[in-house]
C-alpha cells in the first residue's frame, strides 16, 4: 500500500524524459467518503505547478512521469493537499473520540488511479519516515480510515465544513461534543455553525464552562443565539458566566424576552449555590392534576430537560407538595411521593448530600418565600463533584470538596 512520505521528493519528468521537478504533493476532493487524487504538485526553481491526474502517465515510489506539454497552472484553492494539510497535522477520530498526529497518509490503487485509505497515527511511521526502519517495526502503527477523519488543519477544517457530504452530520451528539472540546474555539465555533440548533446545543452544553464561554464569544451574537435558546437553562448560564456583559446583554436580547429574562435570574444566583446549579425550566403540575395529564405533560417534555423528567407537584401557593418521578410515570401509576426541597442560597456540599441520602433523579429548589424556583439535576451534581477532582475541569472555585 503506498503512502504519501514515500512519494512526496520523488523525481518528475515528463513523457520525452525531461526532467520537470520533484514532486512535493498530491491532491483530493472532498467528494467521497475515500476520496480519488485528482492531481499532484511539482516544485521546481520557478515555482509550484499544478498536474491533473489525467495528466500524470505514471506514479511509483521511483517517480512520477507526467504527459508533455502540459501548461503551467496555479494550484486550485478547493483542494486538499494530502503532505501541506494532512501530513504531520492533528486529525479527529470521529470513531475513537481522539486527537492525533499524523505519521503518513496510506492509498490504494483504484483502476488507474489512487484513492485515501486512511491515516496512519503513532511513532512508528514518523521513525520510518526519519530512516529508522528496524525501530520503526517494533512501534505499532494506529491506522483510521479515511471515513472517521475530521482534519483539524485550518484549510482541511474549512474544506470539511463545506464538503458535499459533510461527516459532522452524521456524528453522534457525544462525538460533536468531543470534536468541538479538541478544536481551537474559533474552529470549534465555525463548526457549530454549521449544524443544526439542536445538535449545537447539545453540543455546548456537554463543554467546559469556560469553553462553552469561549465558542459562544466567537460564534458572535447572531449564530450564538437561537444555540443559547435551545440550550437547558442552567447549561446556558453556565457558558454565559464566561461572556463579558455587554456581548451577554446583546446576545440576550436576539433570544425572545421570557427566556432572557429566565436566564438573566439565573445568572443573578452565586455559581456556588443551590440556584446557581440550578435549571429554571421545571416540569410542574398542580395538586390534583389527573394522571392523564400527568402523562401528557411528560410526553410533551423537551428534550433539553433530560434528568428532569420529575414533575414537581405544587399547592396553590407555589409550594412543593412533592413529585411524581419518572418510575411513577413509565408505570403509569403517577402517585405523588414526599420529595427533598433545597432553598436556594444553599451551598454545594448541602446539595450534594441531599442526592447522596435520597433516591432521586432532580431536587427542587425554592426562592425565599418558599415558592419553586427550579430544580437541580443529578447529572449536574455529578459533573461538579468531577470538576472538583479533575485538575483544569473545575466549573467552580476549588473550594468545594466532598467532605
Amino acid at each position: 500500500m503506498p503512502v504519501v512520505s514515500e512519494l512526496v521528493g520523488r523525481p518528475v519528468v515528463d513523457e520525452d524524459g525531461r526532467r520537470l521537478g520533484r514532486l512535493t504533493d498530491l491532491a483530493v476532493r472532498l467528494d467521497d467518503a475515500h476520496p480519488d487524487v485528482v492531481g499532484v504538485v511539482v516544485g521546481s526553481r520557478g515555482g509550484a505547478r499544478w498536474v491533473p491526474w489525467g495528466d500524470v502517465l505514471d506514479l511509483e515510489a521511483e517517480g512520477a512521469t507526467v504527459r508533455s506539454g502540459v501548461p503551467a497552472a496555479a494550484v486550485p484553492g478547493d483542494v486538499l493537499l494530502l503532505g501541506r494539510d494532512v501530513l504531520d497535522t492533528q486529525v479527529f477520530d470521529l470513531t475513537g473520540h481522539a486527537l492525533a498526529r499524523v505519521g503518513d497518509v496510506r492509498l490504494v490503487r483504484s483502476g488507474s488511479g489512487l484513492r485515501v485509505a486512511g491515516v496512519e497515527v503513532g511513532m512508528g511511521s514518523v521513525l520510518r519516515r526519519l530512516g529508522l526502519r528496524r525501530l520503526s517495526g517494533r512501534l505499532r502503527d494506529d491506522p483510521v480510515d479515511w471515513a472517521a477523519v475530521h482534519l483539524a488543519s485550518r484549510h482541511g477544517h474549512a474544506l470539511e465544513l463545506t464538503a458535499p457530504d459533510p461527516r459532522r452530520a452524521r456524528l453522534t451528539p457525544g462525538a460533536l461534543a468531543a470534536l468541538v472540546a479538541r478544536l481551537p474555539a474559533a474552529r470549534g465555533a465555525e463548526l457549530l455553525g454549521r449544524v443544526a440548533a439542536a445538535p449545537a446545543a447539545d453540543a455546548l452544553a456537554r463543554q467546559r464552562p469556560r469553553h462553552g464561554g469561549r465558542l459562544v464569544r466567537e460564534l458572535g451574537t447572531r449564530d450564538a443565539a437561537p444555540i443559547v435558546a435551545a440550550m437547558a437553562g442552567d447549561d446556558a448560564a453556565a457558558a454565559l458566566r464566561h461572556v463579558d456583559p455587554e456581548r451577554r446583554d446583546r446576545l440576550l436580547a436576539e433570544i425572545g424576552a421570557e427566556r432572557a429574562e429566565g436566564l438573566r435570574r439565573l445568572l443573578a444566583h452565586p455559581p456556588s449555590t443551590a440556584a446557581g446549579l440550578m435549571n429554571p425550566d421545571v416540569l410542574r403540575a398542580p395538586e390534583g392534576t389527573p394522571p392523564g395529564e400527568l402523562l401528557a405533560l411528560a410526553a410533551a417534555t423537551p428534550t433539553t430537560l433530560d434528568a428532569l423528567l420529575t414533575i414537581v407537584i405544587t399547592a396553590p401557593d407555589g409550594r412543593v407538595v412533592g413529585a411524581v418521578p419518572p418510575r411513577e410515570l413509565v408505570a403509569g401509576t403517577c402517585r405523588v411521593l414526599p420529595t427533598p426541597v433545597v432553598a436556594g442560597d444553599a451551598d454545594l456540599d448541602a446539595v450534594a448530600d441531599i442526592f447522596a441520602t435520597h433516591d432521586i433523579l432532580s431536587l427542587p429548589v425554592t426562592g425565599p418565600d418558599g415558592r419553586l424556583i427550579g430544580a437541580i439535576a443529578v447529572d449536574d451534581v455529578m459533573e461538579e463533584l468531577l470538576a472538583a477532582r479533575l485538575p483544569g475541569a473545575r466549573r467552580f472555585p476549588p473550594g468545594w470538596r466532598r467532605r
